[in-house]
């Protein structure tokens, strides 16, 4: 089955990160302090460390991998709902991103990116607001560590 969801662009937020920035936490703040409900973004830049996590089927939970060096970011690519409880009241922001990187060798690695990296020596971010609300439910998230995009 496939949900549709028809909207628009809203507003475009641009954001340079600096030395020692990690994109996660900085998304977040700024779609609370912008009223952002709904969005997509894309980063790029270079990184110093690298916290991403890859979803077991197995174990039905995330593993954290972190790797510390020099590292380009190649894609990164994400989207911004809103955490909701069971009767459809907001709680919280969440920011759900994917990100390959390479280091030195030129090797790609990548997986959900997560708070706990480090931009150096810059990075951007672009944000893409939409005029209609995404939601994942507060009580997947729990069960599951993961709530698919609702409408």
């Amino acid at each position: 089955m496939v949900n549709l969801l028809s909207t628009e662009v809203k507003r475009v937020l641009v954001i340079r990160l600096d030395e020692g920035d990690d994109i996660i936490p900085t998304v977040k703040r700024t779609a609370v302090e912008h009223g952002i409900k709904s969005a997509f973004f894309y980063a790029l830049g270079a990184m110093s460390k690298v916290v991403y996590s890859v979803y077991s089927l197995e174990k039905s939970a995330f593993a954290n991998i972190e790797e510390a060096g020099s590292f380009e970011i190649t894609s990164c690519i994400g989207d911004i709902a809103q955490i909701v409880d069971d009767e459809g009241k907001q709680v919280d922001t969440f920011i759900h991103a994917h990100i390959t990187f390479s280091g030195k060798d030129g090797i790609c690695r990548g997986g959900h990116l997560q708070p706990g990296s480090s931009i150096k020596p810059m990075g951007e971010v672009i944000i893409f607001e939409l005029s209609k609300p995404i939601h994942r439910l507060q009580s997947e998230i729990k069960k599951r560590g993961y709530s698919p995009i609702r409408f």
